[in-house]
This record gives structure tokens, C-alpha cells and sequence, in this order.
């Protein structure tokens, strides 16, 4: 895999292009490997799944950043543009002598599973099993992500986002491994407990429906003097357990308060 460190270099400098797109793909690897370790793949495909991952959007670099950043919607050509981002990914990781796993897997991260999606192609009728594991994935990180021309969804509506698509747009196996893997109350989703105090879940255990809140407000609506976490699973919950999951937006919360 002689190509791997020029492609990571590759991907460096894709920060000075679109600062977005560099650390969706950086994120979208790490998600990435974390699912391909979940499903129990094996090591090759482990490290195929990340780097697939990071250079998924690499293609992008083809499409003018005034239109991956257009705060309105895109006209006809600008769409067709956009569409156009997997295909000059393969052709990137083609150039550089990358394996056809790896090309298949960027080719087809917008292929559905139903063989619906983009780019269309006579001879590939559905994307490969690692494309498919990548489209949960990026999906789950585009969509909970602020961007120009659209709000992020929070995590919990992000894990219900893929599970409507299962079947269709998502293969049905790495919706339910990711799904597990962030709980049924992702990392980052602000919940209200029993107690009505507030916190940002930080950690998922073997209990999807407590998992470990860092807290921020507490039962008298004030804000906590020091770092505090809550196991909900633990002793110290004493039958608390999340009552409802908020929008933080609503109550003037940033993630940044839960590390204050």
C-alpha cells in the first residue's frame, strides 16, 4: 500500500481548499473504522474502511468551492457538478495506483443500497459492501454537521435519519452495527433527566438507555460549578434516567458548556 502516505498528504492540504470537507473526511474515517471494527472485519479491511473514509470526498477539490459552500439551492450544472465529486474521487485513488477495493468504496458512497443514488453506472448494478458501510457513515456526519444552507440534526434525530433509509438507501446490517455502536443516545445529544437536570450524553455503555451524561444544569436551573459525569447505569444514578432529549438551541446550550 505504497499510495496510502501520498494520499494522506493528499488529503492535508484539502484543509486550505474547504476547511468542511477536510474535517468531514477526517471524521468520516474515524467513524468508519470504528464501524468496520464493530462488524468484526478484518484488519485489512479495517484499515481499507478508514482510509475509504478520509478520501471519500477527496474528489471535491474538482468541484468549485463556491458551490460546495452555496448557501441557496444549486441550479441544474451545479448539481450535475456536485454529483460529480465520487467519480473524480475513484479517478484521485486510480491515479495514485490505489487499490480497486478503494476506488469502489469512494465511487459508490452515494450509491443506495436499493441501487438508487449517484453517480449512475450500467455495469454496477449495487455499491460494494465497503462503499455501503461508508454511506452510513458519511451520511450520519453530514447531517449532524452545521452547514451554509442547512441546520445540523441532532444525533438522536441523525440515528432515527438511518434508520427510515434502512433498507433503501442504507444497507440494513451497518445501520443496525452503527446504531449500537452509538447507542440509542449518541455521544453529543443533550438530554433533560427525570431530576430535570441537563447534561450532554459523552459515552454509551452496555445499557443503550443510560448511558453517561456530563453535566451541565442542574435540577434548580443553575449552571454546575465543576466537571460532573453521571453514569445513568451506575449506583450514584439513584433512579434517575433520561426523560426527554432537548434541542440546546431551545435553552441557549453549546456543547462547549458541558467542558466549561
Amino acid at each position: 500500500m505504497h499510495y496510502v502516505s501520498a494520499l494522506l498528504m493528499l488529503l492535508s492540504g484539502l484543509k486550505g481548499y474547504d476547511a468542511y470537507t477536510y474535517q468531514h473526511c477526517v471524521n468520516v474515517g474515524i467513524l468508519a473504522l470504528l464501524l468496520a471494527e464493530k462488524e468484526g472485519l478484518d484488519e485489512q479491511d479495517i484499515k481499507w474502511a478508514a482510509l475509504a473514509g478520509m478520501m471519500h470526498d477527496i474528489g471535491k477539490v474538482r468541484v468549485p468551492p463556491e458551490v460546495i459552500n452555496k448557501p441557496g439551492g444549486l441550479t441544474l450544472r451545479e448539481w450535475e457538478a456536485v454529483k460529480s465529486h465520487p467519480l473524480h474521487s475513484g479517478d484521485v485513488i486510480r491515479g495514485m495506483g490505489g487499490a480497486e477495493g478503494l476506488m469502489q468504496a469512494v465511487e459508490g458512497h452515494h450509491m443506495h443500497h436499493d441501487g438508487s443514488g449517484y453517480p449512475v453506472r450500467s455495469n454496477v448494478k449495487r455499491p460494494s459492501p465497503l462503499a455501503q458501510l461508508i454511506s452510513v457513515v458519511d451520511a450520519y456526519d453530514a447531517i449532524t454537521t452545521v452547514r451554509a444552507y442547512k441546520k445540523p440534526m441532532s444525533p438522536v434525530e441523525a440515528t432515527a435519519f438511518l434508520e427510515k433509509g434502512r433498507g433503501t438507501r442504507f444497507d440494513p446490517h451497518h445501520v443496525d452495527a452503527f446504531i449500537a455502536m452509538v447507542g440509542a443516545y449518541p455521544p453529543g445529544a443533550m438530554v433533560r433527566l427525570t431530576s430535570n437536570e441537563i447534561g450532554m450524553v459523552v459515552k454509551t455503555g452496555d445499557q443503550p438507555s443510560k448511558p453517561t451524561i456530563r453535566m451541565i444544569i442542574n435540577e434548580r436551573g443553575q449552571s454546575f460549578t465543576r466537571e460532573e459525569e453521571l453514569d445513568l447505569s451506575g449506583i450514584h444514578a439513584h433512579g434517575r434516567s433520561i426523560a426527554s432529549v432537548i434541542d440546546p438551541a431551545l435553552h441557549n446550550l453549546t456543547p462547549g458548556m458541558a467542558f466549561a
